[in-house]
């Protein structure tokens, strides 16, 4: 599996995640974000090249909050070499946020931003995607949507509901 933790965030957020599911007998990598300061095209590109240049193939992404859309933002030959898609708590419903006008990669989620209908329209394309939700708003719309009662992208590694959801996922 491999972890992309949200754009804004450091990938310690996900060594519980990751521990987890290395214990579950999951080989396991975390990529790291690009930042604040980068717009989720430009990380895009980057995830892909990581894809390619370490010959990851059948990858299983599991996408932490924003970074669930890297995945959808690839071009092809990034986006072949994913079997499966799991988003967790993805803001595909946007997001408000009082740093967005110095920060790219927040402006990009506000709700009706183009990155948001790209994003929502390549997920609604691809074949194996599950989709973690614990807002109504970020919901895909799909028959296998899942939704969680506790929230918060930075809690995730502490969920033990969680984890067992990814294991049966993966």
């Amino acid at each position: 599996a491999l972890i992309i933790p949200p754009i804004n965030a450091y990938s310690f957020f996900c060594k519980g995640l990751k521990g987890h599911l290395e214990q579950s007998g999951h080989d396991t990598l975390v990529c790291k974000p690009v930042g604040l300061f980068s717009s989720h095209t430009k990380a895009a590109t980057q995830l892909e090249g990581y894809i390619l240049s370490n010959n990851l193939r059948n990858c299983k992404v599991i996408g932490l909050g924003s970074g669930a859309f890297l995945p959808l933002l690839m071009s092809y030959k990034g986006r072949d070499r994913v079997s499966s898609l799991i988003t967790v708590e993805a803001p595909f419903g946007g997001r408000g946020h009082f740093l967005v006008p110095f920060f790219p990669s927040l402006f990009e989620l506000r709700s009706k931003t183009n990155l948001l209908s790209a994003v929502r329209e390549q997920a609604r394309t691809f074949a194996n995607i599950h989709c973690i939700f614990f807002d109504e708003k970020d919901r895909l719309g799909r028959h296998d949507d899942i939704q969680f009662s506790e929230s918060g992208v930075y809690q995730l590694p502490n969920s033990k509901a969680l984890c067992e959801c990814l294991d049966h996922l993966l």
